[in-house]
């Protein structure tokens, strides 16, 4: 009688083959997400300096509003331009009713 065994060595070199095809699959897919957050990290980064840039026009663009609208500097551009302030401005006040009825 004939005993057939399997060829034992083929199916370590094909074991060890499938291993090493599993290995540099996990290794190229931990490359790739590593360079995914490597690159957005560094986007992350670059955000934080642009909201830090706006944050201090922000406040720039304050300052010079609120140099804009101090009132020493609108009394004294008042002046320069010979405008007079008005004590009962007449605009403010309302004799009669304003409806479609009154025109």
């Amino acid at each position: 009688m004939t005993v057939m065994t399997p060829n034992k060595n083929r199916s370590i070199a094909l074991f060890v083959t499938e291993l090493l095809v599993l290995l540099l699959v996990a290794s190229l897919f931990y490359i790739y997400y590593y360079n995914t957050v490597a690159g957005r990290r560094y986007a992350a980064e670059r955000l934080r300096d642009q909201i830090a840039d706006a944050r201090e026009l922000n406040a720039e663009l304050k300052n010079e509003l609120y140099e804009a609208t101090d009132p020493t500097r609108l009394e004294e551009l008042a002046t320069a331009r010979n405008l007079v302030l008005e004590e009962a401005p007449h605009y403010m006040s309302m004799n009669q009713w304003v409806s479609d009825s009154s025109f």
